[in-house]
């Protein structure tokens, strides 16, 4: 997976049905369409500037990815919203 800054990282969840949880620590929460909390989050590190293949690997399986493309496309912006929920609900997780 690419390297990507975590800043990026984000303002991209932010864009797609993220809320930041209002701890010291930066847990991103996915909101559905109807603007409830769903189990899908992920944590996002503060002290790290970039996030390598390791930490994008973990970051894909977090937001419940089976397939890299489909997270690539996530953070690239070709993935909607609209069709991250499509797919989570297709995969099982909601």
């Amino acid at each position: 997976m690419k390297i990507r800054k975590s800043k990026e990282i984000s303002k991209i969840l932010l864009k797609k049905g993220f809320k930041l949880d209002n701890t010291h620590h930066q847990y991103y929460y996915f909101y559905d369409a109807d603007d409830k909390r769903t189990p899908v989050y992920t944590y996002i590190s503060h002290g790290i500037d970039e996030y390598g293949n390791d930490l994008m690997t973990k970051l894909k399986k977090q937001l419940k990815f089976q397939q890299t493309k489909d997270c690539e496309d996530f953070l690239d912006c070709p993935l909607t919203k609209e069709d991250y929920l499509k797919l989570l609900k297709n995969n099982g997780e909601l």
